[in-house]
């Protein structure tokens, strides 16, 4: 059978088939074509055919591809809303999370309030079993000094009617002897009429002395009764007083004792009272936390020159009035008999500053504590009393000089010269060019005295110096010049001056 080739129209071709059926001298075929290609068109045909299948194969796969990628689209955006959602919902958890905690502290917190409350109810129930226990005291302690009471008011209604007994019985007594002496003396008027005898009379008289001898017996036994009936009945009376103030003491004290409810209240008012107020007798206060100054703010001072503050810690501010050495500070005040001590300081890191003054018949000045912040700085005075700094120290190009707080004034000038030649003839010696001292520096108050002058040469020990010229107000003298006793050229010489004087 003879190889065959179509070509495919959808490959372009023209449809037709081609077989190797040729020509054994030409190799064409009837349409002629040469034959002997036709296993290669074959394999063209083929691969045309695979590229065909390969084509559609990756036109279905870039189709799936962009429907993937849609589809991946999607899903990104899916993900993206649920990392969003995932995202708040991790916030929700965390602020979850922290109210949890949150309320885990704040659960924690209640438990202990409420084991503190519970602590509190357990200690307050054993004050009211205390408290019941000591009323049911109370109580029976009552009931005894009530009893007593009605004891000694029995005594006493006895002792009262004893005493009415003995009254009468003494009562009785006394009209006895007494009615024994009326017949006495009748006896002895009857004996005196009827007999005139006198042994009767005697006899009657004897009689009527033994009659009033016992009436007077009976009188002093029923004075005596009278006195130990009064005396029992002063004793009762004492008895019953003391009892019915022992009985009022009793009811008074358990009157006092208040309510569990109300001591506990008043036990912490008074212990919140140690920490707020002044609790005790006018001579012997507890003072309060932050009372004048102490552990606590302390209080501004309105007027500084008022002595009716009392001891303690205050405060200086802009707007107190009075003779204050500073705008702001502190102030601590203290008392000595009718003196007034003041401190006041400034807090300044950099220089703290203390002020003292005394109050004796009137406020003395502020007198400027001194430290190794503010010894040296500037000097002031005023009146001649200084105000500033200890010692006051300055330069300039030629002169370095101090100022103390007496007043006294020191400068000193150290002027060095080079290439100075000493060469010029003054009798024996000779001497250089002359030299103009250096203004004076500011600060005297008038023209310092020279305290001393020292010329030298610092390459030679052979020269010296000399001033000269009247003192004016800007210059200790007019001129100075270096002297030697040889001719010499090119030295190095100097000149140290010193001054003292007064700045006021």
């Amino acid at each position: 059978m003879a190889n065959s080739v179509t070509f495919p129209e959808a490959l372009g071709g023209n449809g037709q088939t081609y077989t190797d059926d040729a020509d054994p001298v030409t190799g064409l075929d009837g349409l002629g074509y040469t034959v002997r290609f036709i296993p290669c068109l074959q394999q063209a045909v083929a691969m045309g055919l695979s590229a065909q299948s390969n084509a559609e194969a990756a036109a279905g796969y870039v189709e799936q591809c962009q429907t993937l990628r849609q589809e991946v689209a999607t899903d990104r955006q899916a993900v993206a809303g649920d990392r969003v959602h995932i995202d708040q919902q991790k916030t929700a958890v965390d602020t979850a999370a922290g109210q949890v905690a949150t309320d885990k502290q704040a659960v924690a917190g209640d438990r202990a309030h409420i084991d503190q409350q519970k602590t509190d109810v357990d200690t307050a129930a054993g004050q009211v079993a205390t408290d019941k226990q000591a009323v049911a005291g109370d109580r029976t302690h009552i009931d005894q000094q009530k009893t007593a009471v009605d004891t000694a008011a029995g005594q006493v209604a006895t002792d009262r009617q004893a005493v009415s007994n003995d009254r009468l019985a003494s009562e009785q007594a006394a009209g006895a002897s007494s009615a024994a002496a009326d017949a006495s003396i009748l006896a002895r008027n009857q004996a005196e009429a009827l007999y005139g005898d006198l042994t009767a009379v005697d006899a009657a008289k004897t009689e009527a002395q033994q009659a009033a001898t016992l009436s007077g017996e009976e009188r002093g036994l029923a004075e005596t009764a009278r006195t130990g009936a009064e005396t029992a009945q002063a004793a009762s009376e004492q008895a019953a007083s003391t009892s019915q103030q022992a009985a009022s003491d009793a009811v008074g004290a358990h009157e006092e004792k208040l309510d569990p409810h109300t001591q506990y209240e008043k036990k912490e008012a008074l212990k919140a009272a140690a920490y707020r107020e002044i609790v005790g007798p006018a001579g012997a206060p507890v003072m309060a936390q932050g009372a004048f100054g102490i552990g606590g703010t302390a209080e501004i001072i309105v007027d500084i020159d008022d002595r009716a503050y009392r001891p303690g810690f205050y405060t200086i501010d802009p707007n107190t009035i009075g003779d204050s050495p500073f705008s702001a500070g502190s102030l601590i005040i203290m008392w000595r008999g009718a003196r007034v001590i003041q401190i006041a300081t400034f807090e300044s890191a950099a220089s703290p500053d203390m002020f003292i003054r005394v109050y004796n018949s009137g406020w003395g000045t502020w007198k400027k504590h001194y430290s190794t912040s503010n010894v040296v700085g500037a000097v002031s005075q005023s009146g001649g009393e200084p105000t500033g700094a200890v010692i006051e120290k300055d330069s300039n190009s030629f002169w370095s000089w101090v100022k103390l707080a007496s007043g006294d004034m020191t400068a000193h000038a150290r002027i060095q010269h080079n290439n100075v030649d000493i060469t010029v003839a003054r009798g024996s010696l000779f001497e250089s060019v002359q030299f103009d001292p250096p203004d004076l520096p500011s600060g005297f108050t008038s023209a310092p005295i020279t305290v001393a002058t020292d010329y030298y040469g610092l390459d030679d020990v052979s020269v010296w110096g000399s001033s000269a010229g009247a003192r004016s107000g800007t210059k200790i003298f007019q001129q100075y010049r270096f002297i030697r006793p040889t001719a010499s050229s090119g030295r190095t010489v100097m000149a140290n001056i010193t001054l003292k004087g007064r700045w006021y």
